[in-house]
This record gives structure tokens, C-alpha cells and sequence, in this order.
């Protein structure tokens, strides 16, 4: 009963000393001939009792039954706010993993060069910092690791909505998964504009001939619909963080 309010302890109280006042306050002859109140030759005393408490301790008893039942509630909004964070937490541990995997080489006019993280896909940007350089294959699994990354960020966005955390929680969650989300978009930019220089496997020219989709056209259609969904994850982490 620690989290019971002033006036419901007071409630509470004058149920309990009703029950046990008003059997001998009712059979109490009462004065200027108030017969209404006059229980005193009612019956056997053992009935008039229990007529008079029994709706006392009905009141009680849903009183206490409404006030467990609203304790119970807030408990369990608050067991799940935490359950909701604590999934949070493991889904944006798994982000930082899933960014630390995505590994790549990129070569430049002096020499080959390693790249780690999607914060350092800006690189690839044709002419930065110069004459770069990625093997087809390379940028075509970088692309889906990448995906991956974009998939997992979405997921936590959509938990972090339909979550019962508070909402500054889902500020600063959904903040998170922007500086991600603005590195993912800079990077289905420069694959779907063509701003990344790449070297095209053999086997390209014969796709052209039999009229299939070149490679390069392959990589701007996934990165452009890639984009498109990424895009419209943007505004729903926008408006968790204005609202």
C-alpha cells in the first residue's frame, strides 16, 4: 500500500473503523425518536450486524480490488518499458557490430587503402581524394552489407515507435539511428548518380550484348530502391525527434 494516495488511505481507514463502529453505533437507540437510523429492535442482532457491515466491506473490498488492479497496471507499463529498452539496447549493440563488419578495399593512384565503418563510405566519392577506385564485386557486397546495416537501423526506429519507453528515450534513440541513416543515404547517393568509380567485371560487356542489365545499371536499381525506403525511415525518425 506504499503507493496509495493520501485520501485513499483515508478511504481506507474509515471502511476498516466502520465496520467495527457502526453494528454498535446503528443498535444504538437514537435520540429525538430518529427512527430511521434506529436499528435497535430490528430482528436478532446477529442479522443487524451483518445487513449493516456487509455493504460496508463490499465498498472496502472494491475499493481495495480497484486500487490493486490500477497498481497492477502501472507495474506491468513499467515492466514493459523496460523490457522495451533492454531489446533497444541489444538492437543497437548489434548495429555497432554490423558497422564494424562492414570492411572494404579501395585502391587510389599510389596505393591500396582500407575502409571500415559506413562513416567512411564518403570516401568512395569519385575524385576524393584521388582517382579512387573499387573492384565491382567489392562495391556489389559492400552494397548488401550496407543493406543490412539499413535494415537493422529500420527495425530499431519501428521497435523504438511501438515501444513504451519515454519519449525522450525515443529522442535519443531515434537521433542515433539518424547519424546512421544520413551515412546510408550519402551512400545510395553516390551509387544510384554514378559518383562512385568502379571496375567493371569482364563479363559485362556480353550482358549488353544479349540486352541484360549491365551491372552498372544493376547497382543504381537496387541502390535507388534501397534509397527510396531509406528515405521514407528518414521522416519517421524526424517526426519522433519534433514532436
Amino acid at each position: 500500500m506504499k503507493n496509495l494516495r493520501w485520501y485513499q488511505y483515508v478511504l481506507f481507514w474509515i471502511g476498516i473503523i466502520g465496520v467495527f463502529v457502526s453494528p454498535w453505533l446503528f443498535t444504538r437507540p437514537f435520540p429525538f425518536n430518529w427512527t430511521f437510523f434506529d436499528f435497535s429492535q430490528s430482528g436478532q442482532i446477529g442479522d443487524t450486524i451483518g445487513g449493516i457491515t456487509a455493504p460496508i466491506v463490499g465498498l472496502v473490498s472494491i475499493l481495495l480490488l480497484w486500487w490493486t488492479l490500477r497498481e497492477q497496471v502501472k507495474f506491468n507499463r513499467q515492466q514493459m518499458s523496460i523490457n522495451d529498452a533492454s531489446r533497444i539496447l541489444t538492437m543497437q549493440s548489434q548495429i555497432l557490430e554490423m558497422d564494424d563488419n562492414i570492411l572494404y578495399a579501395y585502391s587510389t593512384a599510389d596505393r591500396v587503402h582500407e575502409g571500415k565503418g559506413c562513416a567512411s563510405l564518403r570516401v568512395l566519392l569519385k575524385g576524393a581524394p584521388s582517382n579512387v577506385q573499387i573492384p565491382y564485386d567489392m562495391l556489389k557486397t559492400l552494397l548488401e552489407r550496407v543493406h543490412i546495416l539499413d535494415v537493422s537501423v529500420s527495425s530499431l526506429v519501428n521497435v523504438t515507435k511501438a515501444s513504451m519507453i519515454s519519449e525522450s528515450e525515443k529522442k535519443s534513440t531515434c537521433s542515433i539511428a539518424m547519424v546512421y541513416i544520413t551515412e546510408l543515404l550519402h551512400f545510395y547517393n553516390l551509387i544510384a548518380n554514378g559518383q562512385i568509380e568502379y571496375l567493371l567485371p569482364i563479363d559485362d560487356v556480353g550482358n549488353e550484348l544479349i540486352n541484360q542489365p549491365s551491372a552498372k545499371e544493376y547497382l543504381e536499381k537496387k541502390a535507388r530502391l534501397y534509397l527510396e525506403n531509406l528515405t521514407f525511415l528518414k521522416t519517421i525518425c524526424e517526426d519522433i525527434i519534433n514532436n
